[in-house]
């Protein structure tokens, strides 16, 4: 520590010398001018001030096997006198994404609008602010885990270090830190655990209370039914978020002619997502299963050209917000895609068709190290029948009118008796007495 004065309550004022920058600033401007007016008394009180310092730097350095201080100064200037100049991480990030724009990257990797800078970037941001990023070092980087990773899972823990390391690197081949002390290697990388069912699949009787809720929703606000079909698509279709924003209704095919051999999941109704604007370049067509046909059919009645409205992140955060205040459910946000992938594989049973539609092409690894082929099927078949309230009175009308044809068609056929239907739902006459013998195709 160094004596620079007195402050107004008469206290003495001390600093590191070198951890002030205005202050060493000062310090430089004194020796000058002492220099230049050879006037050794001051010169002689800023090499005192110095002094201080390497005195306790030496101390420092006495317990470390012969470590000298002129190799601590070289290991410095060679790591973090940065070329480029010394940053804030605050600017640092700037600079990042600077970068990663003119690289001609994907939105998720190049644009702060996006998710992946709130859950990656921005609390570190945050954190650090204003420190040097050639300032941080791994026992930074380890607070800043401990603070905030307590409820982190392992998969989610090496997304926060790879990201951040990721910065790190980007920044040091444009000369504004060292690569050989990336803060964020020295983590330790958690192994992924075995097979599971993945913790952002929600219920079929939950993703359905969601959908009631919406719906009811609309009914009050029409608006809102372009965040309904955004629901839809990506909680029947296995649409990514992103891709459907950038869909517009004429993407919709609702006459798709069936191929020689159809996959199981095939319908007439497909959604195409073409390669310009799709996260992975590869394009893609997906069916609709019925359910979400029913649903796109209410929506679209009340739905501009494109599938979403401007601001519908936002929108869709407010949406899931409300639904946890009044309803006291916390629906993750990637929790339409991770259903989704679970209970296709459940239905179907075929993983590589579950990876074609999510858009892996046919490599399935991605599948087996995050969800468990082994979900109820008879989940699924709940899943994948929640459909509108008009759609379930429609088709309640339905099989009252086939169940009352069914009877009419039974009570003819009877004899003083009324027709009877079995456990299957299915009637059949009664006869008591002789009776015409029935067709043969009753």
């Amino acid at each position: 520590m160094a004596l620079l004065g007195r402050d107004k309550y008469n206290k003495t004022v001390r600093r590191r010398l070198g951890a002030d920058q205005k202050f060493a600033v000062a310090v430089k401007e004194l020796w000058n001018r002492a220099v230049s007016v050879g006037e050794s008394s001051l010169a002689d009180s800023v090499d005192d001030l110095a002094a201080l310092d390497t005195r306790k730097a030496k101390v420092k350095l006495k317990d470390l096997g012969g470590i000298t201080l002129e190799t601590c100064v070289d290991y410095y200037i060679a790591n973090a006198m940065s070329p480029a100049g010394i940053v804030s991480v605050e600017t640092a990030m700037e600079i990042y994404y600077k970068i990663q724009q003119g690289k001609d990257l994907s939105q998720s990797s190049s644009d702060k609008s996006h998710t992946n800078y709130a859950t990656y970037y921005k609390p570190f941001v945050n954190h650090f602010k204003d420190r040097e990023l050639v300032s941080l070092t791994p026992k930074d980087a380890e607070k800043y885990f401990k603070k905030r990773g307590g409820g982190w899972g392992n998969t989610h823990w090496n997304s926060q270090r790879n990201y951040l390391s990721r910065f790190w690197r980007v920044l040091a081949k444009n000369d504004y830190c060292s690569a050989d002390v990336d803060p964020f290697l020295k983590l330790p990388k958690k192994k992924k655990k075995g097979a599971r069912t993945s913790t952002k699949v929600t219920d079929p009787k939950i993703v359905e209370q969601y959908f009631r809720f919406v719906e009811k929703e609309c009914e009050r606000y029409p608006a809102k039914y372009a965040e309904l079909a955004l629901m839809t698509l990506t909680f029947f279709c296995g649409i990514r978020v992103e891709e459907v924003s950038r869909c517009y209704w004429n993407e919709l095919d609702k006459s798709a002619e069936p191929l020689k051999t159809n996959p199981d999941d095939w319908t007439s109704w497909e959604i195409i997502v073409w390669s310009d604007k799709e996260k992975t370049s590869q394009s893609k067509v997906n069916p609709v299963p019925e359910n979400a046909q029913a649903w796109l059919t209410l929506c679209q009645k009340n739905s501009g050209t494109k599938f979403t409205r401007e601001g519908w992140r936002r929108k869709m955060q407010k949406l899931r917000a409300k639904f946890r205040g009044e309803q006291d459910v916390n629906l993750h946000q990637n929790t339409a895609r991770h259903s989704w992938t679970s209970y296709h594989i459940a239905k179907y049973n075929n993983e590589a068709l579950t990876a074609s539609r999510l858009g892996h092409g046919e490599s399935v690894a991605t599948l087996r190290s995050t969800y468990r082929a082994g979900m109820s099927p008879s989940k699924a078949d709940d899943y994948f029948n929640i459909i509108p309230k008009v759609e379930l009175k429609r088709r309640e009308l339905e099989a009252a009118a086939k169940d009352q044809e069914a009877y009419e068609q039974a009570k003819a056929w009877s004899k003083g008796a009324e027709p009877i239907k079995d456990e299957h739902g299915e009637w059949h006459p009664v006869i008591l007495e002789d009776a015409p013998e029935l067709p043969d195709d009753f």
